[in-house]
This record gives C-alpha cells, structure tokens and sequence, in this order.
C-alpha cells in the first residue's frame, strides 16, 4: 500500500487541514485536524494516496467499527479525557476536539446504538432525550441566535464513527444547502 500523500477538503475562508499519520499493517490510519477555521466548514470524506487511488475515510471507519471499542465508548467509558458538558446515566455531551464552528459539542447515548437506522422503537426515548439534551445545552451556550443539529447515517451521510451521535454547531451563520 502506497504512503498518503495529499489531503482533498473544500473550505470556505481560511482553513487548514493537517493529515497526521499513515499507515500501518496495510490498514490506513488517517488523523486529521483543522486549524484556524474562520466561518467556513471543512469537508474532508477523502484523501489521495502517492499511486493516485482515492481512500474513503468513512469506508474505513466501516471496516474498523466491529474491531474494537470506538473512540465514544472510551470516552464513555473514561479511557479518553473529554471537556463534557453533560453526563447522567443515558445520555453524554462533550466539546468537539475538532470544532467546525465556535460551539460544537456532541451528545450521544451511552447505550450502544451504532446509527439511526439501527435504533428501534425500544430507542425512541433515547433518542427523544438526544435532542433535548442538545436543546439545553445550546440554551447553556448561549445560541440565542440559532444552532444547526447534525447527525450523519451511513456512508453517504459521511458517518465516520458508528455510534450514533449528534452534532450541535452553533456560533455563526450556517449556510444552506449543507454537503
């Protein structure tokens, strides 16, 4: 397998992406993080190898979402430091290490739900609870002004961490049509 090379995004204003690590053991290992982001959002779903063959991060996390804990349930878990927001015994908030506006936290359930089209109807309340826990907390920030709730499903949706989560992105002027 070829190193990772070029890093594809699209980003309106001034942004940076920052490709991190490479390969090992033939598995792709992508980490990325954006930087000096000014009212604009980063895009980024692919990255180039040196032999010109395109990677799907999404597609990776697919591959490597039964093999191991995700990075959610070592936050849940306390393996993972996190800035939380909010915690009972359902429900998680935290701060996004990687920020596409100037509030982003996520609120996922505890419970081990790997995407919308997974739950049941046993998950109604959880996933009732997601939003007004998201609700709460936007009041708590201080998006007075509007907030934009996110959650990606599946490889067109760009899900790249398979355990439902919620993005709450609040702080400026959302664009539409978002994607």
């Amino acid at each position: 397998m070829a190193l990772l090379r070029n890093l594809f995004f699209r980003s309106p204003g001034r942004s940076r992406l920052c490709l991190s690590s490479i390969r090992a053991n033939n598995a792709i290992l992508a980490s990325f993080s954006a930087k000096n982001i000014e009212n604009g959002n980063v895009h980024t779903t692919q990255i180039q190898r040196d032999d010109g063959g395109k990677v799907d991060l999404a597609a990776e996390a697919r591959k490597r979402k039964k093999d191991k804990p995700n990075i959610f349930l070592k936050i849940i878990n306390k393996e993972i430091k996190a800035d939380i927001l909010y915690e009972d015994e359902e429900v998680l908030a935290f701060k996004d290490v990687n920020p596409v506006a100037p509030t982003h936290f996520l609120v996922i359930p505890k419970k081990e739900i790997h995407c919308m089209s997974a739950a049941t109807e046993a998950d109604i309340p959880i996933l009732g609870k997601l939003l007004d826990i998201a609700r709460q907390l936007a009041a708590q920030e201080g998006l007075e002004n509007g907030y934009r709730i996110v959650i990606n499903e599946g490889k067109h949706g760009c899900q790249s961490i398979y355990h439902l989560h919620a993005h709450v992105i609040g702080g400026r002027q959302m664009r539409w049509p978002p994607g």
